[in-house]
């Protein structure tokens, strides 16, 4: 009687170790997704920023060039 009582006590321990083990595996897993959201995300804000000033860019540029053009067709 003893014996089976134990035995039934260790798979109930091994089963709930098993299940610690898996929590955290699932719990580091998520902590790394959750990691590479965040790169992916501070990557996106970056292209993001970077393709507002190369338009803002072409905004000065064209805006030089029409001004060029409007002093140009001045002095003519």
């Amino acid at each position: 009687m003893m014996g089976r009582n134990t035995l039934e006590s260790d798979i109930r321990r091994d089963n709930s170790h098993a299940a610690d083990i898996r929590k955290r595996q699932k719990n580091a897993y998520d902590a790394e997704e959750g990691a590479k959201k965040v790169e992916r995300a501070k990557k996106a804000d970056k292209f993001s920023e970077e393709a507002q000033f190369s338009s803002l860019d072409f905004t000065l540029i064209n805006q030089l060039i029409a001004e060029r053009k409007a002093t140009r067709n001045e002095d003519d």
